[in-house]
């Protein structure tokens, strides 16, 4: 297996299109929408072709969340194996989900393929994905580097406000 294919319900058609570039491109992949039978285990099927899989796509969209069983399967991989490729493709406003900026070593910097405008960015993105699936670039030339530490600064200060809007009501 060369590609682990993680999404949300939501970007299905997105993931369509990225099996239908992996399959053209000869590239063997998993997901749990086409891939997972009745009746089996997301974490434990998951977690079986993760450990086979050199790398890990987590495609993410604005509203998407990944399934939470393929995150811990994910993370599991990252943490017991610092060799595994985690490509997160981030589509339109989409943020680094949380489980993915604790996959790594602590670093308020995450990769990741930014799919800033998907109907016109999107074979860009694919081609950039494919090379470096395929070995023909590396990933650190193909991605932008995200500073997770300005979005979570950001996201404190709006729960923060929230926490006190909420805490005013009380008075």
């Amino acid at each position: 297996m060369d590609v682990f294919l993680s999404h949300s319900h939501a970007d299905r058609k997105w993931a369509e299109k990225l099996r239908t570039a992996f399959a053209a491109n000869g590239l063997s992949f998993w997901s749990a929408e086409t891939d997972l039978k009745p009746g089996e285990s997301t974490f434990r099927e998951a977690s079986r072709v993760i450990g086979d899989t050199p790398s890990l796509v987590i495609l993410v969209g604005p509203e998407g969340t990944i399934p939470p069983d393929e995150a811990r399967a994910i993370l599991d991989a990252a943490w017991n194996d610092a060799e595994k490729r985690l490509i997160p493709i981030l589509l339109g406003d989409a943020r680094v989900p949380t489980f993915l900026r604790s996959a790594g070593p602590v670093t308020s910097m995450t990769q990741a393929i930014r799919v800033a405008n998907p109907r016109s960015d999107w074979k860009r993105a694919v081609s950039d994905l494919i090379q470096v699936l395929k070995g023909e670039a590396e990933l650190g030339d193909k991605t932008v580097t995200i500073d997770t530490r300005k979005e979570d600064r950001r996201l404190q200060r709006e729960r923060l406000n929230y926490i006190q809007r909420v805490a005013a009501g009380f008075k």
